[in-house]
């Protein structure tokens, strides 16, 4: 049976809807610590944020999003601020969906946005960062929009497609910088496809957009080179090998290293390989493979620099991925969907919604036993009284009780740099008059015997993701 446009667009509508709501119940409220870390930071104040963002290792825009956006429900509702900077990130995705499915399918054919937004509905490397309360949803959702004015410029060199392809690559840049990278590798990709089409006003076009994202961007340069030379955790050397090249393929694919991930490889390499049959150069399908080819790219620049410039320094991993996916998805939709025959296209959307039915099974076991661990937690520190002062034994556990207790006081129990002491409020004294303790599964009581305290029950554990608190009152050792 052939659908129309008409009728691909509305299965394509109710296709975004669908896989909106299915991430929606990722909205739990229990945020981990670099989330605990966004919604904390988007509760100073607006100078207070630019300046703490600086010392972190992230650009502001992100922040200066969730701040804006969560503000009014804060006020309104502070218990639900957690789920609010989930629902930030979904707003993002949703748009991602849309963008790729309607404007994409506009550009590349009804098809091709249909393919584009199962894909970014099923695959887990979008579904599990659609309501994390970071950057990535954001920066997926620039890079895309960038990519789609590119995409525009080249059909019609417009100056409106211009200004907006340098405009979404410089939000890209301030959301992340490896969506920066990906929107930077996307114009490359674009502006040589234009030189082969011997199109050199459209190539130009696309140039001057990166500049002039570069230049809105230079007010942050100072602050990059700073962060880059900052302090930083590290750990052992990754060395560069199949192993982790499996493990990028693991993360974009599926949860484990299966069938569904080989039958996705295979079905990314028949859409190339059609491509080389029936595409052509001035084709729909090319732009597409120049999306795909940029979303490579990325991965290649960002493995190379992990490698090169500091093996032992966190500055490329999977997560740092997510921005360019956008722009793989909808290039490997536009060659199925432009290139494979009808009957391949749809053999590739059931290994698409088969790998989307597993993952989203995950998904909501994992959102179920979250809720399950979120209910624990707001029973548990209902007891801390507002303005009550809490002791968190290290950093980790000051983002969590910042987090979740944003009326009470936090002491800290260890030193910690300064940033974090202005991140998170901490006090520096005071912690003999705490009645409550924020740690993990082990109890610091060796740091507690000198301030006189010790444990006034067992108190309660829970789970955020993969980190273990334990949240337990306190009372004087001699009564």
């Amino acid at each position: 049976m052939n659908l129309s446009d008409k009728a691909l667009r509305r299965l394509t509508l109710a296709a975004a809807v669908v896989f909106l709501v299915l991430a929606a119940v990722g909205c739990t409220g229990l945020l981990w610590y670099d989330e605990q870390f966004s919604a904390v930071l988007a509760r100073h104040s607006w100078g207070e944020l630019i300046s703490l963002t600086a010392q972190d290792v992230h650009p502001p825009l992100y922040y200066l999003i969730l701040k804006a956006l969560c503000m009014l429900p804060d006020a309104l509702w502070p218990g639900l601020y957690t789920v609010c900077c989930q629902v930030v990130s979904l707003l993002a995705y949703a748009g991602a969906l849309l963008a790729a499915g309607l404007w994409g399918g506009r550009l590349f054919g009804a098809r091709t946005g249909l393919l584009a937004v199962v894909c970014l509905g099923c695959m887990p490397s979008v579904m599990d960062y659609a309501t994390e309360a970071r950057m990535y949803s954001w920066g997926l959702l620039f890079v895309l929009l960038g990519a789609l004015c590119a995409v525009e410029w080249l059909h019609a060199p417009r100056p409106v497609w211009a200004v907006g392809t340098g405009l979404f690559a410089a939000a890209s840049l301030y959301t992340h910088y490896w969506a920066g990278a990906a929107a930077g590798m996307c114009l490359f990709c674009l502006a040589v496809l234009a030189l082969v089409r011997r199109q050199p006003r459209r190539c130009a076009g696309l140039l001057a957009a990166g500049v002039g994202a570069l230049i809105l961007f230079a007010p942050w340069v100072p602050v990059l080179l700073t962060q880059m030379g900052g302090t930083a955790s590290e750990g052992e050397t990754v060395p560069l090998s199949l192993y982790l090249i499996r493990g990028y393929l693991e993360f974009l694919f599926s949860s484990g290293w299966g069938p569904l991930t080989l039958l996705n490889l295979l079905a990314i390499a028949a859409g190339v390989a059609a491509f080389g049959l029936r595409g052509r150069a001035d084709g729909p399908a090319a732009e597409g493979l120049a999306l795909a080819a940029a979303a490579g790219l990325t991965l290649l620049v960002g493995m190379a620099a992990q490698q090169l410039l500091h093996p032992t320094r966190v500055i490329f991993q999977g997560r740092y991925l997510v921005p360019a996916l956008g722009l793989l998805w909808l290039g490997v939709a536009a060659l199925w969907g432009r290139c494979l025959p009808r009957a391949l296209a749809a053999g590739v959307l059931v290994i698409c919604l088969a790998c989307g039915a597993m993952n989203t099974a995950e998904l909501w076991a994992e959102a179920g036993q979250e809720r399950t661990e979120y209910a624990r937690l707001t029973q548990a520190l209902a007891a801390v009284e507002p303005g009550e002062p809490v002791l968190a034994d290290n950093y980790y556990r000051a983002a969590f009780a910042a987090c979740y207790l944003p009326d009470s006081p936090i002491v800290g129990l260890s030193g910690e740099w300064e940033f974090r002491i202005r991140m998170f409020g901490l006090q520096t004294e005071g912690e003999e008059d705490c009645r409550w303790l924020i740690c993990g599964s082990w109890i610091p009581q060796e740091k507690m015997d000198p301030l006189g305290l010790i444990p006034a029950g067992e108190g309660t554990s829970f789970t955020a993701k993969e980190d273990e608190y334990r949240f337990l009152p306190l009372k004087p050792a001699q009564p």
